[in-house]
């Protein structure tokens, strides 16, 4: 079981994500359906990583969500095996860097990477995506940890009926370094369920349900 987890610790680096850029490319499979999350995993062109879509509708407002993910510190809570997150240069509220640490059991070398963030909201449908794209070359690589070079993605968050809010979070990663694909691919199901699970719980602190964000707009109840 343990053997299963260390792809897991490199593929998420804290909260990384990526869509694949033609829909088209592969048919999403249903992995898993556990306690109203929906795992979909397919294959994408060009490379031998599988992606991910974790899925989940909770009741939580648009402002507590974003404030969840934009607290960096707060990561390691509730981002399936990250070890650490911190905030490396704020631009704005809506725009910031990041970086992350995922530690792994020997003989798998610890990775890290560095994390450009950016909010934005439609104000039709008042969806809100948070894009993130690898910038590795932000800070000098450290000693004895492998930097993932290869990141983008985007967590999304869709308001609904009755103040629900539908959450996609969406992975495709490359660890880098001597890891076997098929090995990566193993922990494709057990990273994003966990993180959605997880999420759920922190949300609900004080924290965030009283947070404020200007530029985010809730919908009309």
């Amino acid at each position: 079981m343990r053997t299963l987890m260390i792809p897991s610790l490199l593929l998420a680096v804290c909260c990384s994500a990526l869509f694949a850029t033609d829909e088209k490319e592969a048919k999403w499979i249903l992995a898993k359906d556990e306690k109203n999350i929906k795992v979909y995993t397919r294959k994408v062109e060009g490379t031998n990583f599988k992606e991910f879509k974790g899925v989940v509708t909770i009741k939580a407002s648009l402002t507590s969500l974003v404030a969840l993910v934009s607290d960096a510190a707060a990561a390691p809570d509730w981002v399936a095996n990250c070890s650490e997150t911190a905030v490396l240069k704020q631009i704005s509220t809506k725009e910031f860097y990041t970086y992350s640490l995922s530690k792994a059991p020997w003989p798998v070398a610890d990775r890290d990477s560095i994390v450009h963030n950016l909010i934005s909201q439609d104000r039709d449908t008042l969806v809100v995506t948070i894009k993130q794209t690898g910038k590795p070359d932000h800070i000098k690589e450290k000693k004895n940890i492998t930097r993932v070079k290869r990141i983008q993605g985007v967590w999304q968050f869709t308001p609904k009926k009755d103040g629900n809010i539908e959450i996609v979070y969406q992975n495709l990663s490359d660890p880098g370094g001597a890891i076997p694909v098929w090995l990566v691919n193993a922990s494709l199901v057990s990273q994003p369920y966990e993180t959605l699970l997880r999420l759920q719980k922190v949300v609900k602190r004080e924290k965030y349900q009283k947070a404020t964000l200007e530029f985010v707009i809730e919908p009309e109840a």
